[in-house]
């Protein structure tokens, strides 16, 4: 029975590999106006992974969090026999808004050269201390991430 039991903890480590993602916000306009491959946001509900398209997040507070100065969120794509990279991107362009809000925008450049269909997932983890004091949205919506 021990030996079971330590198989089954075997087994879930290798399927629950966290693959995490740590970098620094890159500030480059060529890099921020460069095309992303392919991704989507994916959350944890009751212990699975629950992904959803960008088209259809209604609120993006869901998937992204600001914790200690760091942008912190999971995606999907496809893969398994290639390589990925991700980086948080923006222009140096701080926006202001009716209200008086200054924040940058920030975009996942999200570069995809694994062809392969498997289901993968990359926790990502993001500084943007360098930006700190500002608000900041995300590329494509309209909210702050609070």
């Amino acid at each position: 029975m021990k030996y079971i039991i330590y198989i089954l903890f075997l087994t879930g480590n290798l399927f629950s590999q966290n693959n995490t993602i740590s970098d620094t916000l890159i500030l480059s306009d060529s890099l921020y106006n460069a095309n992303s491959s392919k991704y989507s946001f994916q959350k944890d509900v009751g212990g699975f992974g629950y992904n959803v398209d960008l088209s259809e997040v209604q609120d993006i507070n869901q998937y992204l969090k600001i914790v200690n100065n760091q942008l912190r969120f999971r995606i999907k794509h496809g893969g398994g026999c290639g390589t990925v990279s991700a980086r948080l991107v923006y222009n140096g362009i701080l926006h202001s808004d009716n209200l008086g809000n200054q924040y940058y925008i920030l975009k996942l450049l999200f570069i995809d050269n694994d062809e392969c269909a498997a289901m993968k997932h990359k926790d990502l983890v993001f500084d943007i201390s360098s930006i700190q004091g500002h608000k900041v949205k995300f590329y494509g919506f309209n909210q702050f991430i609070e």
